[in-house]
């Protein structure tokens, strides 16, 4: 099960969290452009473990990636793997290069956090113990965290946790005790089997009779109109001005 709780760390803490994010965005971005490279110019797919080799490589070149946590680094690698896993298998779209100003950046510690209910903390990998809100408590053993933020500066972690319970079970339709619905334009409603409208009458969201209902609005419209232009209001727009005088 996932669990979701908002974080409210310091002004370093943030600075942290933001470095975290930035170099993550930075990993992800590499490896689809080298990925992207290898396949156009000679025809070859880097795999997750391909890009995992040259990652030391990286941080030799670019030092500010030793400032941050390791594992989530190397986890940007595997959400790309993922993410070209599910293009290729038509779940989602082509992966594109992720960008600075995104509404939410997000970064994922796969272990090495700690839980802390009683002092409401979470101590993260080279952030520290952050301030946490625990709305509801959790047992269970500790998966992934993933890190948030928000466009509006907002903090939040989710924490997968596995509590050894069985997801449910879909249950199998009883046809005898299924009834199917389709919502009609000429008619409202039409059940399983059933040749004729179950509920008579037009769908209420165009009216018994569309373009007439709209057409009467108009007409109605139109009277009230003409009603304020005899008492000497005339209407434009949304102001009310004086009516021109008329001869009689």
């Amino acid at each position: 099960m996932m669990r979701g709780y908002r974080l409210y760390p310091s002004k370093d803490q943030g600075v942290l969290i933001s470095k975290h994010l930035g170099c993550c965005r930075f990993v992800y971005n590499w490896g689809l452009n080298l990925k992207n490279e290898a396949y156009q110019n000679d025809g070859v797919s880097l795999s997750a473990y391909d890009l995992h080799k040259r990652l030391p490589a990286l941080k030799v070149e670019h030092p500010r990636l030793k400032e941050v946590n390791a594992q989530p680094l190397q986890q940007s690698i595997t959400h790309l793997a993922r993410a070209f896993t599910n293009f290729f298998e038509g779940r989602a779209e082509k992966p594109v290069f992720k960008k600075k100003h995104s509404p939410e950046q997000s970064f994922t510690v796969p272990q090495s956090y700690t839980v802390d209910f009683e002092r409401g903390t979470m101590k993260l990998p080279k952030i520290g113990a952050v301030k946490t809100v625990f709305h509801r408590r959790f047992a269970g053993k500790t998966k992934s965290a993933t890190v948030t933020r928000t466009s509006a500066g907002r903090y939040f972690i989710s924490i997968l946790v596995e509590d050894g319970r069985k997801p449910p079970q879909v249950a199998v339709p009883i046809p005898e005790q299924t009834v199917g619905i389709d919502l009609g334009l000429t008619h409202y409603l039409f059940s399983t089997g059933s040749r004729k409208p179950s509920v008579s009458g037009g769908n209420p969201e165009r009216g018994q009779h569309g373009e007439e209902s709209r057409s009467g609005t108009s007409d109605q419209r139109r009277r009230v109109g003409n009603v304020r232009f005899d008492a000497g209001i005339q209407v434009s727009g949304s102001r009310e001005t004086p009516a021109p005088d008329r001869d009689v």
